[in-house]
């Protein structure tokens, strides 16, 4: 599983590069682990780890997926053909991947969790 972020702004890039990208670190990897668990459940013959990275997203998972033999990438947008739906970092990774990419929507219930733990991170 990867997870990468990079701020839009410049405070938020020099705040990134201070103390707050290990709370960061600690708050993502927290919250994709949850996800991942409640999704995959105890699974015994399915192997996965949390990679973080401070980057774009579209260059960490091209870096993590280097020698992988799939991509799994999921899209926010619902209605519409795919190609309609499909964010600037879905394609960016299209165009580059070296192995096969899947694209699927992603789930209600997995955005919500997402969005909660957002906000929890927020007021802490």
């Amino acid at each position: 599983m990867v997870h990468a972020w990079w701020p839009t702004e410049s405070y938020d890039l020099s705040c990134g590069a201070g103390g707050l990208a290990a709370e960061w670190e600690e708050v993502a990897r927290a919250a994709v682990t949850r996800l991942v668990e409640a999704v995959a459940g105890p699974v015994p013959d399915v192997r996965w780890s949390v990679k973080l990275y401070f980057e774009r997203p579209a260059r960490a998972l091209a870096t993590s997926a280097a020698d992988a033999d799939l991509l799994v990438l999921g899209r926010r947008a619902r209605l519409g053909p795919i190609g309609l739906g499909l964010g600037s970092t879905t394609r960016a990774v299209l165009r580059t991947a070296t192995c096969p990419v899947v694209v699927l929507p992603v789930l209600r219930d997995a955005e919500q969790a997402l969005a909660g733990d957002s906000a929890a991170a927020a007021t802490a």
